[in-house]
């Protein structure tokens, strides 16, 4: 599969045909190209709810406040929606941003969430200035600097140290990582589901960049979110894999988050919600059903399986679609017997136990 999107969409994949199980090295291909197929989702996803949440578009859907049609329409919270809407705005606004979004200026990446945070904050003489901070410093704190700016009516990052970073919680750079001799790939991953998936996703892109995509803008916000949740299902369930067969001495890496910053440009947050989330997806079907029916949210999940280890108990899971996707999970109930989908319906059954 080869792409020309100007670095931002799929990379060439050579993987043997007909093959069940990967290897390792292609294992490590197809979670690359995945990472890099949801940031240009992202991006796409993310222009459209600009036009969705500051045209207001969301009033043609038919639901009576923009909560409602996060949480109804797209499976996602308004705040969710809202940092979407923020990112979309920023990255037509600001093309230093647009392009370390995508890692085309030097560095790596940003995430999204920090990307977000440079997007509702930075001016076009002070953007560079934000995207610095965002590669240096982890979200929590980089968000206080935004907070602090904010308050103080300007967009200029502030001067003083403010709050200071805790030790230990430095954002590392590429060049700090720790390296090991690598070993032999020997390990055997299956990749199916994953491929498929790809080929769907860069299909979409694909239409969209044509102009093909002719639906409304609430449909085709719907549809990104679909991809986008695919996208992150399958990219967990890859990586969880790959930690099960401990294949990061064959990249040279000690370990997973090491890993992930270099090759996915995940910040250690980010990528360990990821490999948590991944471990839940190995223990039911009926959690990977309600992810990609945008019945509960990844951040919910990551929570319940922090608490009750990455075999989610089976009345927990259907606790968490039965409150929806909205925050905080601290209203599981321990038992959600007869509960119903988001959109109305029976829970699919499952096999799972607890």
């Amino acid at each position: 599969m080869v792409d020309d999107r100007d670095g931002r969409g799929t990379t060439h994949l050579c993987l043997p045909a007909h093959a069940r199980l990967f290897g390792a090295r292609h294992a490590e291909a197809v979670a690359v190209e995945l990472a890099s197929l949801r940031r240009a989702i992202v991006a796409a996803s993310a222009s459209v709810a600009s036009k969705v949440v500051y045209g207001r578009a969301w009033v043609a859907s038919g639901c009576w406040s923009l909560e409602a049609f996060a949480t109804e329409r797209l499976g996602m919270s308004v705040r969710t929606l809202r940092r979407r809407a923020a990112l979309g705005r920023g990255l037509r606004w600001f093309r230093p941003l647009l392009r370390a979004f995508f890692g085309e200026d030097g560095g790596p990446p940003l995430d999204e969430l920090a990307a977000s945070i440079v997007a509702s904050i930075a001016s076009r003489a002070h953007v560079r200035a934000w995207i610095d901070l965002a590669r240096a410093l982890p979200v929590e704190i980089l968000s206080a600097r935004a907070r602090a700016a904010r308050a103080a009516g300007g967009s200029a990052p502030p001067e003083a140290e403010f709050p200071p970073v805790r030790p230990g919680r430095e954002r590392r750079v590429a060049g700090d990582r720790a390296r090991v001799p690598a070993v032999p790939d020997v390990a055997e991953i299956d990749l199916r589901g994953a491929l498929a998936v790809i080929e769907r996703s860069a299909a979409l892109l694909d239409a969209a960049e044509s102009g093909l995509m002719t639906r409304a803008l609430v449909e085709e916000m719907e549809e990104w979110i679909g991809y986008e949740r695919e996208i992150v299902v399958a990219l967990a369930e890859v990586v969880a894999r790959m930690d099960a067969a401990h294949v990061w001495p064959a990249f040279g890496h000690r370990g997973y988050n090491t890993w992930a910053y270099e090759r996915l440009g995940a910040p250690r947050t980010s990528a360990h919600e990821l490999l948590v989330l991944g471990r839940a997806l190995q223990h039911g079907a009926t959690l990977r059903a309600a992810l990609l029916a945008g019945a509960v949210v990844v951040r919910d999940v990551v929570r319940a399986a922090r608490g009750c280890g990455p075999a989610l108990p089976l009345d927990v899971v259907h606790a968490l679609i039965a409150r929806g996707p909205r925050s905080g999970t601290r209203r599981i109930l321990p038992s959600a017997e007869g509960r119903t989908w988001i959109g109305g319906g029976q829970l699919p059954e499952s096999s799972e136990g607890p």
